[in-house]
C-alpha cells in the first residue's frame, strides 16, 4: 500500500529524532492536497526533509553553548530547554495539522465520488455536513461531538461502495431482495472504517444514520436514545436534503413540504428533540445552502471544518 511506502520512507527519513516518534505514529493517510505534479511519496518525503531541515536549524540556534543531538532527550533539566520544547511543539504541531488536513480532504473526496455516483450530485455530501455541523451548533454541542459529526458526514454512505451499480442506479423500486441488500450499506460502512482509530467517532453516525426513533429503522432497530445523538442529528440533514434536492426517482420538494413532512415524523423516524432545533435554523440553511454551486459550498465547509478541527483556514 502507498501508506505503508510513505510511513517508511518517513520513518527512515526521520530516523533518530524525536519527530518520528510524533508523526509516523500518527500516519492515517497519505496527503490528499499533494500537487499535481508531483506524487503522494515524494511530497511527504519533501516534507520530512524540510521538517529535519528545519528542526536542525532550530536546535543550533537555540544554544552555542550546549550541544544538542537530534537523538538526544529534550528536557527541562537543559537551560535552553523551554525553547527547545517550543520548537519541537511548533513543528510537530505543523505536521500534525498538515496530516489533519490531508485526512479530511481525502475524507471529503471520498464521500463526494460515492455521492456523485449515488445521486448524481457531489454536492450532497457539503451540504449535508454544512447542515449536521450547524444544527449540531445550535444545539450547542461539543467540539469534539462535532468532529466526529463532521467525519461521519463525509463517510456516512461510504458502506454504498459494497452495493452494487444494479441496485444503487436502479431507477425504479427495489425488490425485497434488492432492499435488503441495499439495507446493509450502514453495517458495510462501519466494517470499512472499523481498525482506523481516527474514524472511531464517526461509525456512529455510519453504522446507525437510518436507524428510526421508533425502533422501526435499520440495521439494528435501536430505538429512542439508544441511537447515538451524532446519528439522530444527521438522520434529519440527511433526509432534508434528500427531500429538498432533485433526484432521478423525484422532483425537489419546497422548503415548506419539506419541513411539513419532517414534522409529521417527529417521534417515529426523527427526536422531537432535535426536530425542535433543527426547524431553528432550517430556513437559513434552505436560503443559504440548499441551491449554492459546489465552489461556495467548498469555501463554506473548509472555513466550518478548520474552526472546528482547530486548523488554519484555507
Amino acid at each position: 500500500m502507498l501508506d505503508d511506502k510513505i510511513k517508511r520512507r518517513l520513518s527512515r527519513k526521520l530516523k533518530n529524532t524525536h519527530l518520528k516518534r510524533l508523526i509516523t505514529g500518527e500516519l492515517a493517510s497519505l496527503l490528499a492536497d499533494t500537487p499535481d505534479d508531483i506524487t503522494a511519496e515524494d511530497y511527504c518525503h519533501g516534507i520530512a526533509e524540510d521538517i529535519v531541515y528545519e528542526l536542525k536549524n532550530t536546535l543550533l540556534r537555540a544554544s552555542a553553548k550546549v550541544p544538542v543531538s537530534l537523538d538526544r532527550k529534550v528536557t527541562h533539566e537543559t537551560n535552553n530547554a523551554p525553547n527547545l520544547n517550543g520548537a519541537v511543539k511548533k513543528l510537530s504541531t505543523g505536521v500534525e495539522n498538515a496530516l489533519l488536513s490531508g485526512n479530511l480532504q481525502m475524507l471529503r473526496a471520498l464521500g463526494e465520488a460515492i455521492a456523485q455516483r449515488d445521486t448524481g450530485n457531489s454536492s450532497h455530501n457539503p451540504r449535508v455536513t454544512l447542515y449536521s455541523t450547524m444544527t449540531a451548533e445550535i444545539m450547542e454541542l461539543e467540539s469534539i461531538q462535532i468532529r466526529a459529526l463532521v467525519k461521519g458526514s463525509f463517510l456516512h454512505d461510504i458502506g454504498k461502495i459494497g452495493i452494487s451499480d444494479d441496485i444503487i442506479l436502479k431507477p425504479g423500486g427495489l425488490t425485497d431482495d434488492e432492499r435488503q441488500i441495499m439495507n446493509a450499506h450502514p453495517e458495510i460502512g462501519a466494517a470499512i472504517v472499523r481498525g482506523v482509530n481516527w474514524l472511531k467517532d464517526a461509525r456512529e453516525v455510519i453504522r446507525y444514520h437510518h436507524e428510526w426513533y421508533d425502533g422501526t429503522g435499520y440495521p439494528h432497530k435501536l430505538k429512542g436514545d439508544a441511537i447515538p445523538l451524532s446519528a439522530r442529528v444527521f438522520a434529519i440533514v440527511d433526509v432534508f436534503d434528500a427531500l429538498t434536492s432533485k433526484r432521478p426517482y423525484k422532483p425537489a420538494y419546497s422548503y415548506e413540504k419539506t419541513m411539513q413532512i419532517i414534522f409529521d415524523r417527529r417521534g417515529t423516524h426523527f427526536d422531537p428533540w432535535i426536530v425542535e432545533s433543527f426547524a431553528n435554523i432550517s430556513r437559513q440553511l434552505y436560503d443559504e445552502i440548499a441551491w449554492e454551486p459546489y465552489h461556495i459550498l467548498d469555501t463554506q465547509l473548509r472555513r466550518k471544518v478548520a474552526d472546528h478541527f482547530g486548523m488554519d483556514p484555507p
